[in-house]
């Protein structure tokens, strides 16, 4: 192990991912020190962060570039999760309108490619090959043709020779024909014979070529080529399996990005976002008709199971009413709701525009409205007590829906709320804190009633107590056994 245990990439994530990695040494044995083992690890370590801090992804995307791409020209893909640095592995270019119609880019290399063009530079060293023989052949047929209209034979008793002259003893090149084999010599009658076929099975030349022969009679010849016929048939098999390695990998990719996306959709709501709306209850104006709060925070399973952030409002009877300021454009604006009871009325209303809301099942109404008052009015109204429930309140610029988030401003986990103030909240306690510019305030959650406050104007509580200490102008001491209270005025 690392003695700072991470090496930490300078490309950083909301999510921290962390990977344990086994390496193998390159160090010799006898060179394996503490010190040489550490840094080998650091530096394979740093290595592999560096090539892996970036996501391996492919996109296909329909594009309108008109630049001239080529292959290896970089992209910088703006992903929800990511910004990577990719290139430009293919493109689809129209030749009428002179346009890219699709770019695939990414940032990993295409092994398989790799292997096909290895295959193909083979077979084209076969032609080339091929092509060499088929030159060597009419090299071949124009000597025979050639010299075979000179030369002498002579045959005697025991051979028979032919000869560049006569008689054999002043002959330079020489073939003889006998019971012993088939030789030719540049040297004379008596040799030596550089090519030659013997009566014991031997040929003996400086080059051989051939074309058509029985392989079996070669030794090591068979087991050469099958040695290459396993070797294309592994290559083969090795590109099968990556080909389905690489679909499996991809098809565990994709898993892993939407497990990754739907995981991001649910930690968002710990995060500002894009949301236009602010969630905190204190960001609403309530108004109500009998004194009863409008808008009270909600939990329960379903609730759980059905919200990204995992809670929402109970809404009832009055209005509650959130104006943001807005550049003029399209808006979405999203929730989900449910009457509590079928005879509960209730609507939202967006700038002046009212939307009644009437299922008494789950429903998810997503409304997108036209803004050009530079102002988005959103209202909740409830002519009834316990009307309904609403959570996931979502506004966003553009025509479509997106993810909730919270509001840029505002940041909510389970327990502490920041907005206006900071809110701490506990599920084992009936009052919560709260941290506002002019001082700190807990709440009895019940009554609402304010338990103790500490502000610019001094402490308000019901009880204080203390052991030995000072408080204000009282002094509180241990002296002999005894506990001494006096005044410092």
């Amino acid at each position: 192990m690392l003695p700072e245990t991470y090496i930490e990439s300078d490309i950083q994530y909301e999510i921290p991912y962390t990977k344990k990695i086994d390496f193998e040494t390159d160090i010799e044995y006898e060179e394996q020190t503490e010190e040489a083992l550490i840094e080998e690890l650091r530096e394979k370590a740093t290595k592999y962060i560096e090539e892996n801090k970036y996501p391996k992804v492919s996109y296909t995307t329909v594009s309108n570039i008109n630049d001239n791409m080529e292959i290896g020209d970089t992209i910088q893909a703006l992903h929800p999760l990511i910004s990577i640095k990719t290139e430009v592995l293919e493109y689809e270019y129209d030749v009428i309108s002179k346009k890219i119609k699709s770019l695939t880019f990414g940032n990993f290399s295409r092994d398989v490619k790799t292997k096909f063009n290895n295959i193909k530079e083979s077979i084209n060293k076969i032609g080339q090959t091929l092509s060499k023989q088929e030159t060597v052949i009419q090299n071949q047929t124009s000597l025979i043709n050639m010299l075979n209209k000179t030369g002498y034979v002579y045959i005697d008793e025991n051979e028979i020779l032919i000869l560049d002259k006569l008689p054999k003893e002043v002959a330079k090149n020489v073939w003889r024909f006998g019971l012993g084999g088939i030789g030719f010599s540049s040297n004379g009658y008596e040799g030596p014979f550089e090519t030659a076929i013997t009566m014991d099975g031997q040929i003996d030349a400086k080059f051989i070529t051939t074309g058509t022969m029985s392989v079996s009679r070669i030794e090591g010849l068979v087991d050469e080529l099958e040695g290459i016929r396993s070797s294309i048939q592994l290559s083969m098999d090795g590109v099968t399996t990556e080909i389905r390695d690489t679909t499996k990998e991809l098809e565990e990719k994709i898993n892993t990005i939407r497990e990754t996306v739907e995981g991001t959709q649910q930690t968002l709501s710990h995060k500002g976002g894009n949301n236009i709306f602010y969630y905190a209850k204190e960001f609403w104006d309530d108004r109500t008709d009998n004194g009863i709060a409008n808008l009270e925070e909600y939990t329960d399973t379903e609730i759980q199971q059905k919200s990204i952030f995992g809670n929402g409002y109970i809404i009832k009877k009055g209005t509650s009413e959130q104006k943001q300021v807005v550049k003029n454009d399209s808006y979405t604006i999203s929730f989900t709701y449910k009457k509590i009871i079928d005879l509960a009325t209730g609507y939202v209303e967006i700038n002046n525009t009212r939307y009644d809301l009437t299922s008494m099942e789950w429903q998810e109404q997503i409304i997108t409205e036209k803004i050009d008052t530079n102002t988005i009015d959103f209202k909740i109204v409830s002519d009834t007590d316990n009307a309904f429930i609403i959570f996931d309140l979502m506004g966003n610029i553009g025509e479509e829906k997106q993810v909730w988030t919270q509001n840029p401003n505002e940041t909510r986990t389970d327990t502490v709320t920041i907005g206006k103030g900071i809110e701490v909240n506990s599920s084992s306690k009936n009052t919560y804190a709260r941290f506002d510019a002019d001082g700190n305030r807990i709440f009895n959650k019940a009554t609402g009633e304010v338990v103790t406050e500490l502000t610019d104007k001094g402490v308000d509580t019901d009880k204080v107590a203390a052991d030995v200490g000072q408080i204000g102008g009282i002094l509180i001491q241990e002296i002999d056994g005894q506990t001494w209270i006096s005044s410092l005025i």
